[in-house]
């Protein structure tokens, strides 16, 4: 494996390799780590809609961390620090784990998470965007964490790999975010821990509208699935919902394999 020169630590980096499924990945060769990251997807673009291709632009990826952190206080009347505590009780994050955060973008929780699990453990940060994973790698402090561009609906992993997977706020971006749900689920370990933060379709007309509007999913790549949806994808795959807070269009659900 050739040599990085970026933030990321080399030794984060061998450790991400070894749990690759090249099966699953598609790869025979050599990783590409060339920008930093373990780059499973070459030059391709798979932006599926308005949504992801701004996640993938030049400018959005270096004002996401600030607009994120003032979204999330304004509509949702959390602070960075409450949220990231919410993350580790659903998670049940312990030092040594190894965890999974998809659509990491550029790294506002992983690299938190790789605090979380101390040296022992390992927090792998996927991305479909190649812009907001170098702001990952630009911006990753910690020794044991390690970035990963790949596809959250084709996850690179044995099943049972990690002790824990979250994605935040990034399933309606995603073509089938229902198959995103079921990959989280089986590349975590049996007993392990799943936390999801996903703008929602609720009950009521508004949420009708939501879920059913294909001009808005066709145009934009946008889909929001409804609450029961998402309740009954985890435990079809095998979850036990152990919490579920709902803020406005914004749901927060753990549940435990």
């Amino acid at each position: 494996m050739p040599h990085t020169t970026h933030h990321q630590s080399g030794h984060a980096v061998q450790k991400l390799a070894k749990l690759i499924d090249r099966d699953r990945a598609h790869i025979t060769g050599e990783f590409d780590i060339s920008a930093g990251y373990v780059n499973l997807l070459g030059s391709e673009n798979r932006a599926s809609g308005i949504g992801q291709s701004i996640m993938q632009s030049t400018l959005y990826p270096l004002i996401y961390r600030p607009w994120r952190a003032l979204g999330t206080r304004l509509m949702l009347g959390r602070s960075v620090a409450s949220e990231r505590a919410l993350a580790r009780d659903l998670l049940d994050l312990e030092v040594g784990d190894k965890v999974l955060d998809v659509a990491c973008g550029p790294g506002n929780f992983t690299d938190w998470y790789g605090d979380v699990v101390g040296s022992e453990g390992l927090a792998v940060g996927l991305d479909l965007s190649p812009t907001m994973l170098a702001q990952a790698v630009a911006g990753s402090r910690s020794p044991n964490v390690a970035y990963l561009r790949g596809d959250a609906l084709e996850l690179p992993f044995a099943d049972g790999t990690f002790d824990s997977a979250s994605c935040f706020l990034a399933l309606f971006l995603m073509p089938d975010p229902l198959r995103a749900v079921s990959e989280l689920a089986r590349v975590v370990r049996p007993g392990g821990h799943i936390a999801i933060m996903a703008p929602t379709a609720g009950p009521g007309p508004l949420g009708m509208v939501v879920r059913s509007s294909n001009v808005v999913r066709a145009v934009s790549g946008v889909t929001f699935v409804g609450r029961a949806q998402l309740a009954a994808a985890l435990t079809r795959n095998g979850l036990t919902i152990t919490t579920t807070r709902h803020i406005g269009m914004v749901t927060y659900v753990g549940a435990q394999k």
